[in-house]
């Protein structure tokens, strides 16, 4: 193949540590019969002014994984949320429990001891595992992954939700990069990264970033990634 993205993806697989998602999202890249790759690191490189070198192609990997990650990270703050929920809707239904229970009149004295008992090892076990011992973490992986982005309301499939966020996260570093949407790119990207969804078309990408604004205001370059 020569000189290619390709070439970079082996270098970076051979030293970086990555989730199997992302492995084979990579490897999926590198290994596309049509080198769709080549042909997005060419014109991006052209659109920035960029000069094709192996060190550029490993860094414009990078920014590939590092999408990849955030999509995932997206899911995570997800499920981390609503666990949080969960438990904060168990400890209600647990505290109306009790209270019930301690409120009724008809209930023998030796329940009511049971219960209480029961109540101090239930609130003893909360305060050590509260759901806002959960909530410094929380917001610690919401500003790694920057809301805005990572927010879909619409999606119900853990899947759906990432491919959204990844069509997101791929525009605005395109945008950031060139000043303009590339939303080919991005579809192109997208059906190698979730190709169980089938082809992804503009208007899926432009669907998908419709009312986002891009994080970085300037253009950038693949350097400073």
């Amino acid at each position: 193949m020569g000189a290619s993205v390709a070439d970079a993806i082996t270098a970076f697989l051979k030293k970086e540590p990555c989730s199997e998602d992302m492995r084979q999202f990579l490897i999926r890249v590198q290994g596309d019969d049509c080198k769709r790759i080549d042909k997005i690191w060419r014109d991006y490189a052209e659109s920035t002014g960029e000069t094709d070198t192996a060190e550029l192609r490993e860094k414009f990997v990078t920014c590939l994984s590092l999408i990849w990650q955030y999509s995932e990270g997206a899911n995570l703050m997800a499920a981390t949320k609503r666990a949080i929920r969960g438990i904060h809707k168990v400890s209600d239904m647990v505290d109306k429990w009790i209270a019930k229970r301690i409120a009724d009149k008809n209930l023998p004295l030796e329940i009511k001891a049971k219960v209480a008992s029961f109540s101090d090892k239930w609130f003893k076990r909360l305060v050590e595992g509260s759901p806002d011992s959960c909530e410094p973490p929380l917001k610690e992986l919401e500003a790694k992954i920057d809301s805005p982005l990572a927010l879909v309301r619409s999606e119900h499939s853990e899947k759906g939700r990432q491919r959204t966020v990844f069509m997101r996260k791929a525009s605005d570093f395109f945008y950031g990069g060139t000043g303009q949407w590339h939303d080919d790119w991005v579809a192109d990207l997208t059906d190698l990264g979730f190709p169980e969804f089938g082809e992804t078309t503009i208007e899926m990408v432009r669907s998908a970033r419709r009312g986002m604004r891009p994080t970085t205001q300037q253009p950038h370059s693949v350097r400073k990634n």
